[in-house]
Parts: C-alpha cells; sequence; structure tokens
C-alpha cells in the first residue's frame, strides 16, 4: 500500500511538474498585466501605446516603469522617454508617458508629460515644461500638436 502511494504522489508530482503552470494559473489567476498585453486598452483610450522594445526598469506591487533602450539621439531631436504606471489592489489607477525634446547645443530641455487618470471624468492631462522652469498645463490637441513638431510618433509600429 505504502508502495502504490509512493507512485501515485510520484505521478502526480511529474503531471504537475510538466502542467502545473497553467493548473497552477487557473486555480489561481496572477494579476493583470500592464505591459504589451494592455496596449489593446491604451489605444481604446487614447494613450501612448508601450513599445516593444522597451525594458521595464523598476516593478513594485503599486507601479512599474519602462523605458527607452535608445541612448543616443541626434541635434533637435523628441523622443519618448518613458512610461510609468501605478496599481492599487491590483488595478491601474495611473499612467504617465514622459516625451523629451533634446537640444544638443543648448542648455535647456523641453519635456511633455502625458497623464491619465483612470478614475477621473477628465482622465487626460497634458504638462509642458523646460530646464530650469516650473510646468504648465497644456490641452491635449497642443500636446499632440508638439509631438508632431518633435517628430514623435504617438502610437510607434
Amino acid at each position: 500500500m505504502k508502495t502504490v502511494l509512493l507512485i501515485l504522489a510520484a505521478g502526480l508530482a511529474v503531471l504537475l511538474y510538466f502542467n502545473g503552470k497553467p493548473w497552477w494559473k487557473r486555480m489561481f489567476p496572477p494579476a493583470p498585466d500592464y505591459g504589451l498585453e494592455f496596449n489593446k486598452q491604451r489605444g481604446k483610450r487614447r494613450i501612448m501605446l508601450l513599445p516593444v522594445s522597451w525594458k521595464t526598469t523598476d516593478s513594485t506591487a503599486t507601479g512599474q516603469t519602462w523605458m527607452t533602450p535608445d541612448t543616443t539621439f541626434s541635434i533637435d531631436t523628441g523622443y519618448r522617454k518613458l512610461k510609468s504606471i501605478r496599481v492599487q489592489a491590483g488595478n491601474i489607477v495611473y499612467e504617465e508617458d514622459w516625451v523629451e525634446h533634446y537640444l544638443k547645443d543648448s542648455s535647456f530641455n523641453e519635456y511633455l508629460v502625458f497623464s491619465y487618470d483612470y478614475d477621473s471624468l477628465l482622465p487626460h492631462r497634458v504638462m509642458y515644461s523646460r530646464s530650469g522652469d516650473s510646468a504648465v498645463q497644456l490641452s491635449k490637441s497642443d500636446g499632440d500638436s508638439l509631438l508632431r513638431i518633435w517628430h514623435v510618433e504617438r502610437y510607434p509600429r
């Protein structure tokens, strides 16, 4: 009898080893993933998508940050710098995208921060600043105009 139980336990261990991950996820589903899998929802809400090439730099229970792997830019280049999200009780509540206009021969850079508050009636907010100056709020259409002037794609392919 003891041998039969050991064989059954070994068989169950082998079965769970090879099929355990899907079984475990079915029984205890993980928290939603707000990385690339969430881009469809971002598109519906008109939020900048997370590019495929970006790498996560910081991940905690309350948030996550992704950054561009590109570190060299030419004169007068605008580029998307990072995406950051904040999570509460497993649900995304806030998201922001940082865009920098890099002026190589200048003493200042320009920044746009597109934020989206998932719990707000007016969820979109755009802030503009220059190095050393305080930020000012812009309309979403003004922020989109600056993106076009800086040659930054809102929804990269």
